[in-house]
């Protein structure tokens, strides 16, 4: 009986045991389920409130921010109220616009009038010239051709005795040369050929020029210095027309001169451009006529000494070749007339 009590404690023991061990564990896994089903419950809550709830409160907010222009709209709206900003700037921008459209009319029709105005002064300008170069051509040529059919009337008279012939026809010839230099003079000056590829070594045609005017009579009391460069200068010119140019440059300085004083011829070069500055030691030319020079025919010599081409046959032949010609003037300290042109290799 002893060893029966014995075994039956020893198996209710165990039984406590067993029972205990399988309490602990359903606690465990209680707190388990219970700790997954909070972490489960957390992540969802972040996840709604990343995928639902945040961007409903930006909503919110958005629609807080709206409800004062809402109001505006439903109701009277203030001066200062968004809205009213800018329905006052869309209105003041379309008066701009409007204004704007109707200046670009305006300033059209401005643009066409003064078009129509140009051509209008071109035309006047072009029959203004017509006129006047056939007034001087008449002058010009008029004297020496009423000399010829004079003396020509008087050649075919018998009464004419051989001395007087000879010197009637000498004065024909003079006077038809005299022609012939008036409509040469003309042509250059209506139509100055440029050729291209041509090119002059200016201190060569300078030098060339002041020989050929030193033993001149109109140039025997007048002192010729020049101021070359200390290398060859090449201008987009023909030596020839350039030639021709500051020979008329210096026949005007001798003559404005009196055949008495100083001509100084200075060759320089800047940004590639070549300047050949003919200085005179004269009165000047007044200024009620410094605007008149370039005219075709205008000229101050007396009748017979001057056809009044020489500065517009020279401007219009240096314009062919892209240059131009300034002048510089003070009475009685002379003049500068600038010829200037091109550099070319």
């Amino acid at each position: 009986p002893a060893n029966s009590r014995q075994g039956a404690v020893i198996v209710m023991q165990k039984n406590t045991i067993l029972y205990n061990l399988l309490g602990f564990t359903s606690m465990v896994w209680m707190l388990a389920l219970v700790l997954v089903g909070v972490t489960a419950f957390l992540l969802g809550y972040f996840l709604l409130y990343l995928w639902q709830v945040k961007p409903f409160l930006a909503l919110v907010g958005e629609i807080e921010r709206v409800e004062p222009l809402l109001k505006d709209v439903a109701g009277p709206r203030r001066p200062d109220s968004p809205l009213e900003v800018v329905i006052r700037l869309r209105k003041a921008y379309e008066e701009e616009k409007t204004k704007r459209r109707r200046l670009e009319h305006q300033v059209h029709e401005m643009r066409s009038n003064l078009l129509t105005a140009q051509d209008s002064l071109v035309r006047s300008e072009k029959l203004a010239s017509v006129g006047l170069l056939a007034a001087g051509l008449a002058h010009e040529i008029g004297n020496p051709v009423g000399i010829i059919m004079g003396l020509a009337e008087i050649l075919a008279s018998d009464d004419t005795s051989p001395e007087d012939a000879r010197e009637y026809a000498k004065a024909i010839q003079n006077s038809a040369r005299r022609v012939h230099h008036v409509i040469k003079d003309l042509l250059i000056f209506a139509r100055p050929a440029k050729e291209e590829g041509e090119r002059a070594e200016v201190n060569s045609v300078v030098k060339d020029a002041v020989g050929l005017m030193q033993p001149q009579s109109s140039f025997k009391n007048i002192v010729l210095q020049t101021r070359l460069m200390d290398r060859p200068v090449y201008a987009e010119i023909k030596p020839s027309h350039l030639q021709q140019v500051i020979v008329n440059l210096m026949l005007n300085a001798a003559d404005a001169m009196n055949g008495r004083g100083i001509i100084d011829i200075k060759v320089s070069v800047n940004d590639g451009r070549v300047a050949i500055a003919i200085l005179d030691s004269g009165p000047g030319i007044p200024k009620e006529l410094l605007s008149r020079i370039w005219e075709p025919f205008f000229t101050t010599k007396d009748v017979g000494k001057g056809t009044g081409l020489g500065l517009p046959m020279s401007l219009r032949i240096v314009n062919a070749y892209g240059g131009d010609i300034h002048v510089e003037t003070a009475t009685g300290k002379g003049t500068i007339f600038t010829i200037y042109l091109w550099e070319v290799d």
